[in-house]
């Protein structure tokens, strides 16, 4: 089973993905997810606003990059994103 998801979704997909201890996907796409929201204005309101732990504790629960950083195990993704009228694909496959 796999996981999808687009723009906010996209990035829930990923976070979903990476943070699974059980393994429940085998791989997950992210067609123009947000990225790395802890570091983005309306990210750190949100989180501040809405998590009792704040920029802490989406850091270590909701942040894709974060997420991927520690990310030790092999994973299966596939990153699509629009820049300046071009699309673009990342795969990230270790």
């Amino acid at each position: 089973m796999s996981i999808f998801g687009h723009s906010m979704g996209g990035h829930g997909a990923l976070c979903t993905y990476l943070a699974s201890k059980a393994k429940l996907y085998r791989s997950a796409s992210g067609f123009a997810p947000m990225s790395n929201p802890i570091n983005a204005p309306w990210g750190q309101k949100a989180f501040t606003g809405y998590l009792q732990g704040g920029i802490q504790e989406a850091k270590e629960q909701y942040d894709a990059t974060e997420l991927i950083s520690k990310h030790s195990d092999p994973v299966q993704m596939l990153i699509d994103y629009v820049r300046r009228n071009c699309s673009s694909s990342l795969v990230r496959s270790t």
